[in-house]
């Protein structure tokens, strides 16, 4: 089974990475290359990323296991730049990189435990390390537990940075949390828009899309709309912030204003009547 999943690159102040990216040699879609590093004194897992000859920087820590094994398998068939940017301080790299690799063909399991998970509707969360990443809601907690289970192991979950999550850790610190059983699906909707607004406010950093696709508060300007991405257009929940309180109100539609009547008024009329009647009389 082939997969791509996309990794930051770290540790790219300390290398040449910049001045190549600032000469125009290295871009986005440039091929790079993976060297594991078994004997490096800080980390037997490492795995250096090269561009050319030059070494640009690591594969975070978390991830460089797994890599570094697909590496000695001979399972990584390309490694491409799918994102390349100065820094503001223009002294490193947000440097992205896009892996193609063969996957093990392993049997679809249960791994978010949704057995244990009600068929009812409510709000939940997938979690990594314990901490709230994705929030949804749904009609059938269990059943979608098995959608997410299912799709992300099959490396076709709708939501592709979720999907790298899991394939950078082999699902490995995911868990699937109900937050709230609902009487409706109606109401675990307005739970989960409450229960989302409430975490961006926290400055938790959410995989759910927003306006600006960094999934925290931080993204938007005051006042500016936040849109999120859910799976029907009617589901769309759009919110304005009050510029001047700050507090978060629904957008009332715009209603037109009538237009100004052309009529003319009935003392015009009157004016203009006898107007006309004391000329008749002059010049009789």
């Amino acid at each position: 089974m082939n997969r791509t999943t996309n990794i930051k690159v770290a540790g790219t102040y300390y290398y040449q990475g910049p001045n190549l990216f600032k000469s125009g040699l290295m871009r986005e879609n440039s091929n790079l290359t993976l060297m594991p590093e078994p004997n490096n004194p800080h980390d037997k897992n490492a795995v250096a990323v090269y561009f050319q000859t030059h070494k640009i920087g690591h594969l975070n820590r978390d991830v460089a296991s797994k890599y570094q094994a697909l590496l000695f398998s001979n399972k990584v068939s390309r490694i491409t730049i799918s994102k390349c940017c100065l820094s503001n301080s223009g002294s490193s790299l947000d440097l992205h990189l896009a892996i193609h690799y063969e996957a093990e063909h392993t049997s679809i399991n249960d791994c978010l435990s949704c057995k244990t998970i009600p068929n009812k509707a409510g709000v939940y969360e997938i979690r990594y390390r314990n901490e709230p990443c994705y929030v949804g809601s749904t009609s059938n907690l269990q059943k979608r537990c098995r959608q997410h289970s299912q799709t992300l192991q099959r490396g076709s979950h709708h939501n592709s940075e979720l999907q790298n999550k899991f394939n950078n850790t082999a699902g490995e610190g995911l868990t699937f949390k109900v937050i709230k059983i609902a009487q409706s699906p109606e109401v675990a909707f307005s739970v989960e828009a409450s229960h989302i607004k409430a975490l961006l406010l926290k400055n938790t950093k959410l995989l759910n899309k927003t306006a600006d696709g960094k999934g925290h508060a931080g993204g938007t300007q005051t006042g500016q709309a936040v849109y999120l991405q859910k799976r029907k257009p009617a589901q769309i929940i759009k919110i304005r912030t009050n510029a001047q309180t700050s507090i978060e109100r629904p957008v009332q539609p715009k209603i037109p204003s009538d237009p100004p009547s052309t009529a003319p008024t009935v003392s015009k009329v009157m004016i203009i009547t006898l107007t006309l009647l004391i000329l008749v009389w002059i010049f009789a």
